[in-house]
């Protein structure tokens, strides 16, 4: 794309953004740039080109809207009067309360016509082996957080038996040093009764 002479400049619209760069896809020189420029225009457009042009061609009959606010309008379809004015907004734009209405009622007409964004597909070269790479580790990461959860899981258990058992088994081996000791104990103390019987 570079190289290329720019003869005018006008705001276009997410859909019309991605038809074009759909047809451009295929030239050699389709870069990096553009092809995260498609994959934007893929996920956020909202309608069809088609869709797009009868929806800007209905919001330009408001003189106080510029080609830019429309475009963004076209965009986003706001659903909310404060969405709206917050577009309007930027553009220093005011609008009386019933031409707003009626932006909003063009709008909702034509949010009954969304179009879902379209299933990523993997295209040859880097730049599909790399969507169809991350496309594998989102496949991958369910799998691997519940082999991570059961290892956690199994970790949790064994580390939290373990200072039971080990101390249980502490408790009995002192138990049992104490009644060793003990026996010895008494066992000593019978000897010194006898041997003083004896002397005596």
């Amino acid at each position: 794309m570079l190289g290329r002479k720019v003869e005018g400049a006008k705001p276009v619209s997410l859909p019309h953004v991605r038809a074009i760069l759909e047809q451009r896809s295929a030239e050699p020189d389709f870069g990096y740039e553009q092809q995260m420029s498609l994959d934007y225009a893929r996920k956020f457009a909202k309608l069809t080109p088609a869709d797009a042009d009868k929806l800007a061609a209905d919001l330009a009959e408001f003189d106080a809207l510029k080609p830019e606010t429309i475009t963004k309008i076209v965009d986003i379809l706001p659903a909310h009067l404060s969405t709206l004015q917050a577009i309007l907004a930027k553009d220093r734009i005011t609008l009386p309360a019933d031409k707003t209405t009626k932006v909003l009622d063009k709008i909702s007409h034509f949010r009954t016509k969304m179009v879902a964004p379209p299933e990523p597909t993997t295209e040859p070269g880097p730049i599909g082996e790399v969507a169809a790479e991350e496309a594998k580790k989102e496949e991958a990461k369910p799998a691997k957080e519940e082999e991570g959860k059961k290892a956690k899981g199994a970790k949790e258990k064994a580390e939290s038996a373990s200072p039971l058992d080990a101390s249980a088994a502490e408790g009995k081996a002192a138990a049992a040093l104490v009644k060793g000791h003990e026996e010895k104990k008494a066992s000593k103390a019978k000897k010194e009764k006898g041997e003083e019987k004896h002397s005596k």
